[in-house]
């Protein structure tokens, strides 16, 4: 796809509005599957509560971290 296209694309609204959703849907898909969420290890909505908020603090974290990692990467790539 030329860069062009994309970016027409990326101008559409109801192309955004359906990536966006498409967006929630893999970070769901990464906490269900990476992080076992696919099942609650508690009883109780409370329980269940507080190990979903943990779960999701693990997962931005490590997607915090690995940004910040490229970020270095990129920093001393361009330095060299």
């Amino acid at each position: 796809m030329g860069g062009t296209v994309a970016r027409q694309m990326g101008q559409n609204y109801v192309f955004t509005r359906l990536l966006s959703r498409e967006k929630g849907s893999q970070a769901n898909s990464e906490i269900k599957r990476g992080y076992g969420i696919g099942r609650a290890r508690y009883r109780g909505l409370t329980k269940t509560d507080i190990q979903m908020q943990f779960t999701a603090a693990a997962c931005n974290i490590r997607r915090w971290s690995a940004r910040l990692c490229w970020l270095a990467h990129q920093a001393t790539g361009k330095a060299s």
